[in-house]
């Protein structure tokens, strides 16, 4: 099911206009702007567990103790940036306006960790959280490489525990490492948060050339038995062309929403009608599924 938005709103039209400003002066994506800046890990809370592996894996959790609903979150950053700020406030409105518990999984990053550690590692985090509240519903959540991965690992924990979430939330997830997707250069220029090559450089520090793997581009594994996969994207989306084509062959499954003219992960943006609607639309599921 495809819902397209053509009114996204005033305050989403004027970030994009800034974004598109700040590229033109600066010459650089977001995206390489932010890989040469710290992470934000300053804005986290207490860590809850690391987990010991040849990584550092750590879970940081929102909690609400009269709340059975828990949303697992795997960040962004083109697997070579570990979490902003702009994810924890994020998931401190999601807490607040969802009452849900929140785990977020700050995995480790390319070049330390490639894609065959960190989905395994993610997943053994993943079935760690779950055995700790064995009774209660899980969903995940997952934004750009964050939302690739929600998918690969979301598999992995299928196959293994022959279990699965009960609906997967993916904003501008990155569906297919390769980049080789024709459309992808004719939406290069408008979106400037997000470059193809910057893009195939994290990919390459990633997965080497193993970039058509499904263990970290899942458009070539069957998605097909996941439940509830819910898309958010706009047409200034890089990604865009990818995430279209995944929904094509999982239409069963998946709902995508597409807002015109957004960039990258327009629904991380706060105050906007895209994220509102994002929100609103995860308290429909869950609330639905909790019945």
């Amino acid at each position: 099911m495809r819902q397209i938005v053509n009114k996204t709103g005033l305050l989403s039209k004027a970030i994009n206009v800034v974004l598109k400003i700040n590229y033109k002066l600066s010459k650089k994506d977001l995206l390489s702007s932010q890989l040469q800046k710290r992470n934000d890990k300053d804005y986290f809370p207490k860590k809850r567990f690391i987990l010991t592996t040849k990584s550092n894996l750590s879970v940081y959790s929102l909690l609400n103790t009269e709340n059975c609903n828990h949303i697992i979150f795997l960040h962004g950053g083109a697997y070579m940036k570990r979490g902003a700020k702009i994810h924890f406030s994020f998931l401190k409105l999601l807490n607040k306006k969802l009452s849900c518990n929140i785990h977020y999984i700050d995995y480790e990053v390319a070049p330390v960790s490639k894609f065959e550690e960190t989905t395994q590692e993610t997943t053994n985090a993943i079935i760690k959280i779950m055995n700790e509240y064995k009774n209660d519903k899980f969903y995940i959540l997952g934004d750009s490489a964050g939302g690739g991965l929600a998918l690969v690992v979301s598999k992995m924990f299928l196959d293994i525990e022959n279990k699965q979430f009960l609906a997967h939330f993916l904003l501008s997830p990155w569906v297919d490492l390769s980049l080789e997707n024709k459309e992808i250069s004719e939406i290069d220029p408008y979106d400037a948060i997000l470059k193809h090559d910057t893009l195939l450089t994290a990919s390459k520090e990633y997965a080497d050339d193993d970039l058509v793997n499904p263990k970290c581009s899942p458009i070539y594994d069957d998605m097909s038995n996941l439940k509830n996969i819910v898309i958010f994207t706009g047409t200034n989306d890089i990604l865009y062309p990818d995430i279209k084509l995944f929904e094509s062959r999982f239409t069963q499954n998946t709902s995508l929403f597409i807002y015109q003219n957004l960039p990258h992960d327009a629904a991380l943006f706060p105050y906007t009608k895209i994220q509102t609607d994002l929100i609103n639309k995860m308290n429909e599921i869950i609330y639905n599924l909790g019945e």
